[in-house]
């Protein structure tokens, strides 16, 4: 199954179809929705996989980073992304993970979210005063 969906988004992109009909392919398929943020959504493929969706060119953003950051190697802590739309970054088949939680950040940074947090919303604050 994973082959034949991994066709059709192709397919389906690369001969203009629409947004929407890109959506279509997900839906035929009956895939679980398994969360949507603000720039994508994410569906169950099977037990270990995934797909992700943008939704804006926020989420065409995000899923070009991650799918640049698998293509560099093999790093436990970022998703490893099976297959994507390289043309236009739209799609990703990926590994299915759970959210990070405090105590991963911790772990794997040495430091708690919170104060990855605070310095996110630093520079976040930073660049819209620069601009």
């Amino acid at each position: 199954m994973k082959n034949s969906i991994i066709h059709e988004l192709n397919s389906a992109w690369n001969n203009n179809f629409s947004y929407r009909e890109l959506l279509g392919v997900i839906k035929k398929h009956s895939l679980q929705k398994l969360g949507e943020g603000s720039s994508r959504m994410v569906f169950k493929l099977d037990d270990s996989t995934c797909i992700k969706i943008a939704k804006n060119k926020f989420g065409i953003s995000q899923m070009k980073e991650e799918c640049d950051i698998s293509d560099k190697g093999d790093f436990d802590v970022f998703v490893k992304v099976f297959a994507y739309d390289k043309k236009y970054n739209i799609w990703s088949i990926c590994e299915l993970c759970s959210e990070a939680t405090n105590a991963d950040f911790k772990r794997i940074l040495m430091v708690p979210f919170s104060i990855i947090e605070v310095k996110i919303e630093d520079l976040i604050y930073d660049f819209k005063e620069s601009n």
